[in-house]
């Protein structure tokens, strides 16, 4: 989120930066960290209400969306997402990675990594499952069906 901003604000200096996301700690994130940047953070779960009452006249063709380049990225939401993403598997042996998601286990995949010097990589995610687990999604789909949802989109993005 911070670095995207910093892109935003260097390329289009007049422009709002907006942050839509799962996690509500990201608000937090930007106004105490990060106030200079003024991001305006909305969970998915806000923009659900703020399009319920506006009603778009019109949906957007998606050859218009905003997306990245590379559709791999959209795996940073998946627990072990980033160390996918960053092709540390081509750098780094696996002992060298770890993968941790989930509140109970972030204290002590912290303390490992402090003491283990041979892990290069901490991939961690606060939410079970990852970010696709957050607070801020309204989502009736299990955390299994969500993962595969974004997969699939990886796979049709790639065609």
């Amino acid at each position: 989120m911070v670095a995207t901003a910093k892109v935003v604000h260097h390329k289009w200096p007049d422009a709002k930066v907006v942050f839509i996301g799962p996690c509500i700690v990201k608000r937090l994130e930007a106004s105490e960290d990060h106030p200079d940047l003024d991001i305006l953070v909305l969970t998915y779960k806000e923009l659900n209400e703020v399009l319920n009452i506006v009603h778009p006249d019109e949906a957007i063709p998606v050859e218009q969306l905003f997306d990245l380049e590379n559709s791999s990225t959209r795996l940073y939401p998946i627990s072990g997402g980033l160390a996918t993403t960053s092709c540390s598997s081509h750098l780094l042996s696996r002992d060298e990675i770890q993968v941790i998601s989930g509140w109970k286990k972030c204290a002590e995949a912290l303390d490992n990594f402090e003491k283990n010097t041979s892990v290069r990589l901490l991939d961690i995610l606060f939410c079970d499952g990852g970010c696709i687990n957050g607070p801020g999604i309204e989502s009736m789909l299990t955390l299994e069906e969500r993962r595969n949802k974004i997969l699939g989109y990886i796979e049709q993005r790639k065609i």
